[in-house]
């Protein structure tokens, strides 16, 4: 009788491993592509004036993102972060898998460094750019 119960436990065991080692592992990174870029305007929904400095007298900027890889419609934000401060948050849509999407911020007379974070709908920071307005001390 114990050997037909060992038997049937180690059968069990033989059944039940393969299917517990084909379950779903945690997930890894967000599968979404970013591209950012830093610019003075939009013409024909790409950037313009695009740079890393910008003068001192520039009244607003963009941040185009590039999204690629979204399997369903999704959230982004754009994190506009003047001097380690948070100083803008705007949420942007992502309609399909290949998106561009992009919010203004006005700088005048926000002379220092700058950071744009993209984040996913989670708070996952998926990219980052930093950039300057002007030149401190001038």
């Amino acid at each position: 009788m114990k050997s037909k119960r060992l038997g049937a436990i180690v059968l069990g065991f033989l059944f039940i491993s393969p299917i517990r080692a084909q379950e779903p592992q945690a997930t890894g990174p967000n599968p979404l592509k970013v591209e950012i870029k830093i610019g003075t305007g939009i013409a024909n929904r790409e950037i313009v004036g695009v740079s890393d400095s910008f003068s001192s007298e520039t009244a607003e900027l963009v941040c185009w993102t590039y999204i690629k890889g979204a399997t369903e419609p999704t959230d982004v934000r754009h994190v506009w972060s003047f001097n380690n401060k948070v100083v803008g948050d705007a949420v942007l849509q992502v309609k399909s898998s290949s998106y561009r999407t992009w919010s203004r911020r006005p700088v005048a007379g926000r002379i220092g460094e700058w950071t744009l974070d993209v984040k996913d709908s989670e708070g996952r920071v998926l990219a980052s750019k930093k950039f300057t307005v002007g030149q401190a001390g001038r």
